[in-house]
C-alpha cells in the first residue's frame, strides 16, 4: 500500500473546486483501487420492497443492508415504474 502525499494544484473558478495531486513517494508502488459492489437484481427488489412497505425509514434500510440510503430511494422509485409500466 501506499500513503498518498496530498498538495493543491491550483484552484479553477469553472469547476468552483480544488484539484489535488495524489503521488506516490516510490515509483514501483502500485495504488490499488477499489471495486464496485455489484448487487443483483433480487437484493434490489428485496431492499426496494422493504422501502416500499413504509415500516422503516430508507436510513433505517439502508443501514440494515449495508447500502446508501439514496440508493435505497432509488431502488424504490425504479421498482414503482417498472409495476406503473407492466399494468
Amino acid at each position: 500500500m501506499c500513503i498518498l502525499t496530498v498538495g493543491i494544484l491550483w484552484w479553477t473558478p469553472i469547476f468552483r473546486q480544488r484539484f489535488k495531486l495524489l503521488t506516490c513517494p516510490k515509483k514501483e508502488q502500485v495504488m490499488t483501487k477499489r471495486t464496485r459492489k455489484n448487487f443483483s437484481s433480487d437484493f434490489k427488489a428485496k431492499v426496494a420492497l422493504e422501502a416500499i412497505q413504509g415500516v422503516k425509514t430508507l436510513n433505517e434500510i439502508g443501514q440494515e443492508f449495508g447500502v446508501h440510503p439514496v440508493q435505497v430511494g432509488k431502488w424504490k422509485k425504479e421498482l414503482q415504474e417498472q409495476v406503473r409500466l407492466s399494468t
